[in-house]
């Protein structure tokens, strides 16, 4: 079978438009499981006030939007009876928040795998939301050990280390058609975009973008 390299650039660049707000859990988590990515999962609510001040004060914050196309898959789950299949199990929406025990709204899951990483209940302003996801990206790539006070105290610009992933033909196929921010190349763009996702046959274009 065909291989596909799968490039995942991670470093800081101009912003070129919104990470992809995915509503969908199972189609989320495969495609972090697929990218390698952190799975970010915001349990919300359309009549919760924070949840709607989080999408506009948070989500759209340029050093937020970089780290979420740079190693996060966000998927924003609302109380209602939409299906889903999450680790093989289909689940509506509903019966997720009781799945993860969710209380209150905004909650944020981390997740990576099949495995949880951390919760993060309630609103915080941007400046703290981006040190949760430098702090929790550098413990899943470093394994950093000093706790979260002692690194809020901290200048960081860590968005992840650049990396190559090979997958499957049908898994690049997947990834193109269900990721709004991959693209198949065959050639070296005449503008790279560090932010996104490179889908190519070509191994030795996979390591020079």
């Amino acid at each position: 079978m065909k291989r596909i390299v799968l490039i995942l650039i991670m470093v800081s660049s101009v912003i070129l438009g919104l990470n992809t707000k995915f509503e969908d859990v199972g189609t989320a988590h495969r495609i972090s499981v697929i990218e390698d990515k952190i799975l970010l999962m915001e349990f919300s609510s359309e009549t919760c006030g924070y949840c709607v001040r989080f999408m506009k004060e948070v989500f759209p914050d340029e050093t937020v939007q970089k780290l979420l196309r740079s190693a996060y898959i966000f998927v924003e789950i609302l109380p209602n009876n939409k299906k889903t299949t999450f680790l093989e199990k289909e689940y509506t929406n509903y019966q997720l928040f009781g799945a993860f025990g969710i209380r209150g709204t905004p909650t944020f899951i981390f997740w990576k795998g099949d495995k949880g990483i951390t919760k993060l209940p309630g609103f915080v302003p941007s400046e703290t939301f981006v040190k949760v996801l430098m702090y929790i990206l550098r413990y899943m790539e470093e394994g950093i050990k000093e706790s979260f006070e002692e690194y809020m105290k901290k200048e960081d610009t860590f968005f992840g280390h650049p990396k190559i992933v090979t997958v499957s033909k049908e898994e690049g196929g997947f990834i193109l058609k269900n990721d709004p921010n991959s693209i198949y190349v065959d050639k070296f763009p005449e503008s790279l975009d560090v932010f996104k996702v490179y889908v190519t046959n070509d191994k030795e274009l996979a390591k020079s973008l």
